[in-house]
């Protein structure tokens, strides 16, 4: 009987599948062809099948390793180098491409795309598409992958397909987000159009991705841009019917809520508005309502001011708790799930950890920011801003209650010494009508606070409990990686963070709080996979 290369493929790849590993031995050996005629009449050789098998990696890599074992007997290392950049007839792609675009789920930057990168592929070919393996990672969300070819190869992030897309027009379209905020993370340019005009802010709509879009607008996309037929991110969204889009997508108002950061770049805008507030606030009380009080008044009502105003500069530039610690990306997404890892800073991120796009930080237990003191509110100076808070409003009290009682006594009547421009009455209302407002605002953020540090949650977790929405960073029991666990690596503090969302997810087991089923493009990996370990061949 004579051999062909297409049954022997086929009957290694069954032996494969049904994991015996004797007989897939045999089968290699026992052949008298040689292992580059493995091919079908489709370009795919043994590499393009054993890559497109749905076992899991672990299962594939000792029957790898033989496979290349007997490689190195027969043939030279340029003859696997040319298998494994052999693409296929039709979709023209190489086992590297099969490979990136195989595994969803995260483990440690998948073994085999990069044992073909160790053994020569080549990472610049592209398929049919014109698309590179950076494409095809964004474009399937396998984030750890895309960013280790980023870290370690010579690719172009901004290389378009066919169709003019970048990789973060793809992953912006499918809506993946770990992948999207990586590639957001690296890019310089988001203004990037395809071939229909759309940038990456106009494909969120499509997929109706809110994360994709805040994080895009926060790092500088322009809203107003218009694609070929004329149309913005915010006026797609409405013809498309994306209504849950159009919070994120419409251009924040000049005047908007006071108390809240808008969603764009503030700088330090209110912050400046604030201090000339304050200082206005203060010649004002000095020069028209102290003229008529004691001198000891005077001095309680500078001392008040005075620590107002030291009290705000502490608080502007008290560390709020700013993750410190970081690591190299590719190390990152190897040992840790995309969940909880920040692409901006570098870093991982714990339960209630959470990046601020004003202060381009990661903070921890973040609470909120405060434009008006240019500054987050967390961990290190919630205590301070309480006591900035309390200051503030003994201080607006009494410029409110100075004011009034003005008002009240020259309505009534006015003394002869005191010079006429002081008697203005409608000053002293106008003095205390302004404190009122302001008091009016500050009053419940002082209130929100100290329920807070009474309850020890921020108000990020109060609102989610409000809204009993599911908590994905606390729905794992570990934020590491399960087979690329090593704790020697991780101090104690990060042990303890971790006992910390084990223990936030039980108690949402216990409630009766379950998380949404998890999608195709899921990035939690529940399965224990066991160590893999590579042959030592000298491929």
């Amino acid at each position: 009987m004579i051999e062909s290369g297409s049954s022997i493929k086929a009957s290694l790849i069954i032996a494969l599948e049904i994991q015996d590993k004797v007989e897939f031995t045999n089968i290699l050996k026992k052949t008298s062809l040689d292992l580059n005629k493995f091919v079908d009449p489709g370009g795919s050789n043994i590499f393009h099948d054993l890559t497109r098998t749905i076992l899991k990696e672990y299962k594939i890599m000792p029957y790898f390793n033989i496979l290349l074992d007997e490689f190195k007997i027969r043939h030279p290392p340029h003859i696997l180098t040319e298998m494994l950049n052999s693409p296929t007839i039709k979709e023209k792609q190489t086992p590297l491409h099969l490979a990136t675009i195989k595994n969803k789920v995260v483990i440690p930057i998948q073994k085999l795309a990069t044992e073909y990168l160790r053994l020569g592929a080549d990472s610049t070919l592209k398929d049919i598409n014109e698309q590179t393996i950076l494409h095809l990672a964004a474009s399937n969300d396998c984030v750890s992958l895309l960013a280790y070819y980023n870290f370690t190869l010579p690719l172009d992030p901004y290389a378009r397909d066919i169709n003019n897309y970048t990789p973060l027009h793809l992953s912006a379209l499918k809506g993946h987000e770990n992948s999207s905020l990586y590639l957001i993370s690296i890019s310089k340019n988001l203004e990037i159009t395809d071939n229909k005009g759309y940038t990456p802010l106009h494909l969120t709509t499509f997929s109706s991705s809110y994360k994709i879009a805040k994080n895009l607008v926060m790092r500088g996309a322009k809203r107003n841009a218009k694609c070929k037929y004329g149309q913005t991110p915010l006026q797609l969204a409405i013809s498309s019917g994306k209504v849950d889009m159009i919070k994120v997508l419409k251009t924040p108002l000049i005047i908007g809520n006071p108390c809240k950061s808008q969603m764009k770049i503030m700088g330090k805008k209110r912050y400046t508005m604030f201090i000339i507030g304050m200082i206005i606030k203060a010649v004002m009380v000095f020069e028209f309502l102290l003229a008529d009080f004691d001198w000891w008044i005077g001095a309680g009502v500078l001392a008040v001011n005075l620590l107002s105003f030291v009290m705000l500069f502490v608080v502007s530039f008290k560390d709020p708790g700013y993750v410190k610690e970081k690591m190299q990306i590719p190390e990152l997404y190897s040992k840790i799930k995309p969940d909880f890892i920040c692409p901006y800073c570098s870093s991982k991120k714990l339960y209630n950890t959470i990046h601020c796009h004003h202060c381009q930080r990661c903070v921890n237990k973040f609470d909120h920011h405060c434009p008006w003191i240019n500054n987050c509110v967390g961990a290190g100076n919630q205590k301070i801003f309480i006591f900035f808070i309390f200051v503030l409003i003994i201080d607006l009290s009494i410029s409110m209650a100075l004011g009034l009682m003005l008002y009240i006594h020259f309505s009534i009547g006015y003394d002869h010494y005191i010079p006429k421009i002081y008697h203005n009455q409608y000053i002293n209302l106008g003095i205390f009508a302004v404190c009122a407002i302001v008091l009016i605002l500050i009053f419940p953020i002082f209130y929100i606070q100290i329920c807070n540090l009474f309850d020890n949650k921020t108000s990020r977790e109060k609102y989610s409990d409000r809204r009993n929405t599911f908590n994905s960073m606390s729905s794992s029991r570990s934020i590491y990686i399960r087979d690329s666990l090593d704790l020697t690596y991780y101090s104690k503090k990060d042990e303890n963070s971790e006992r910390t969302v084990k223990e936030v997810g039980c108690l949402c087991w216990k409630r009766k709080i379950y998380p949404p089923s998890l999608s195709e493009t899921s990035n939690i990996n529940e399965e224990l996979e066991p160590e893999i370990r590579f042959g030592t061949n000298s491929y």
